[in-house]
């Protein structure tokens, strides 16, 4: 083999940061190896510089003589290659290798060019691994153009809106829209914040090919080119239109608490709202104050007779769905009542009705009571959804918020009516107790009853004024008789 020194070759070739460059003579040794080759493969130049191609360059490349050697003399494939390089150390790395012959000084011999194609090839990979992504994904894709023209959507937006591509390519984005008042100040503030060039979220009420209204959540990334100029807008659209009825929810039951309903009119408006939002149920609202016997409180479209054959059932660790869950203080779920240990001798009424599952959840207080069960009951035989459990879960919470008001509101009333030391009605319970309407009194066969006497009466003889105030609440004096005697500081 020719070791001929390479002086003179060492200016052919440009050597750059990613490109490798190896020339053989016609004997197929090593004449220059550069910078980025040691780095490519591993091998040191002075320890290839006269060594035969075989030992960096991949066999492939080589085309031995018949029925010749190893490293018989023999021509490099001319053209592109992209084969598997092995480095010094074993590893192997993807390289696209150009071969390509030159004249130098009636010489001939081979310039092989190497450059690392695997950041390429993973860049590939990533880029088939978004797609992948941006295909499967159940979140809606709207890619824009600068003017928010759509240019892509993903098949989650189909689901999602009802077009297809083709519909909406081309049209404004606002073509989402459903044409409420709020949409001009909406779109306003999207473009506004585009125009910002920061990632911004935004709930938008779209309209669906269908004609449906849905809330979209729109988390919205600005993309700009490598001079700062808007080049296209990526939007991620979820449906958050459960989100929103579940907070309307909420804050309907609040103001309801604040309104002066019942607590009765209140677990009814729960028992509504819940089967508004959750599909195929029907509530109820079961209560106990002393975790032996349940009543009803609140339901909504659930038949009366199903209500009716529970109000005074027993709790137990076998009292149906509602009763067991009280019991226990947890969750309990009964996907199938014709065929759970639970309901046995309780479930013919609800089978009757067609109601094949039923779901309960406890109503503990802060103080860790339990004060009822919050229970749904189904037609189909099944486990609830997660998202009928987050909405019972809800529910719940606001159960015991009402709960605890009522009982914030009785104790303040019997503060205010009755004395704390004695129990008895106090003044301002006779004073209410008197202005009370009273029907007018009628002849009878004993003769007339004396009806109520106005208190601006004074002392009109023994039936009138005072005496009459006296006299209705002589029946109590007399019970407090003897704690009078014995406390004389004890009345008031």
């Amino acid at each position: 083999m020719s070791a001929t020194a390479p002086h003179r070759l060492r200016k052919l070739p440009q050597e750059t940061a990613n490109v490798g460059v190896v020339i053989v003579d016609e004997d197929n040794a090593i004449l220059v190896f550069n910078d980025v080759a040691e780095r490519m493969s591993g091998h040191e130049r002075d320890t290839v510089v006269g060594q035969h191609s075989r030992t960096v360059l991949p066999p492939e490349i080589h085309c031995p003589l018949p029925g010749s050697g190893e490293n018989a003399t023999s021509a490099l494939r001319m053209g592109l290659h992209r084969l598997e390089v092995t480095r010094r150390d074993g590893t192997r790395f993807s390289a696209e290798l150009e071969v390509s012959s030159l004249t130098a000084g009636g010489r001939r011999m081979h310039v092989v060019t190497l450059r690392d194609v695997s950041p390429a090839e993973g860049q590939v990979l990533n880029s088939e691994i978004c797609a992948t992504i941006v295909h499967e994904t159940d979140r809606g894709i709207v890619v824009l153009d600068a003017e928010s023209r759509i240019t892509h959507v993903n098949p989650a937006f189909g689901i999602l809106s009802g077009y297809s591509e083709d519909e909406v390519a081309g049209n404004d984005f606002s073509i989402l829209f459903s044409g409420h008042g709020r949409d001009i100040r909406t779109l306003q503030q999207f473009r506004e914040q585009v125009a910002e060039g920061r990632s911004f979220e935004l709930d938008i009420q779209a309209r669906r090919r269908d004609g449906d209204n849905i809330w979209l959540r729109a988390a919205v990334t600005p993309v700009h080119d490598e001079h700062g100029c808007l080049e296209q807008v990526v939007i991620i659209l979820s449906d958050v239109s459960r989100d929103r009825d579940l907070r309307y929810l909420q804050q309907d039951v609040v103001e309801a608490l604040a309104s002066g309903l019942s607590l009765r009119e209140i677990m009814d408006f729960i028992c509504r709202r819940i089967e508004r939002i959750v599909p195929d149920v029907q509530a109820l609202v079961m209560m106990t104050e002393d975790a032996q016997i349940m009543h009803p409180l609140g339901r909504a479209s659930l038949p009366r007779a199903v209500v009716e054959e529970y109000d005074g059932a027993r709790i137990g660790p076998a009292a149906g769905s509602c009763g067991t869950a009280i019991y226990r203080r947890e969750e309990v779920i009964v996907p199938d009542i014709a065929k759970s240990p639970l309901w046995q001798g309780l479930g013919a009424v609800p089978l009757e009705y067609g109601l094949r599952a039923c779901w309960a959840r406890p109503i503990v207080l802060r103080d860790g009571r339990v004060a009822g069960a919050f229970t749904l009951f189904s037609r189909e035989p099944g486990y609830p959804s997660t998202w009928c459990r987050r909405v019972v879960g809800a529910c719940v919470h606001l159960c015991m918020l009402a709960i605890i008001q009522e009982q914030a509101r009785r104790s303040i009333d019997h503060l205010a009516h009755y004395d704390d030391l004695t129990g008895l009605p106090n003044r301002t319970w006779l004073r209410e107790y008197l202005e009370q309407p009273r029907p007018r009194p009628t002849a009878r066969a004993h003769g007339p009853q004396p009806g109520p006497v106005p208190e601006d009466q004074g002392s009109a003889g023994p039936r009138g004024g005072r005496y009459a105030a006296d006299g209705c609440g002589a029946t109590p004096a007399r019970r407090a008789g003897a704690r009078r005697h014995r406390d004389p500081d004890g009345w008031r």
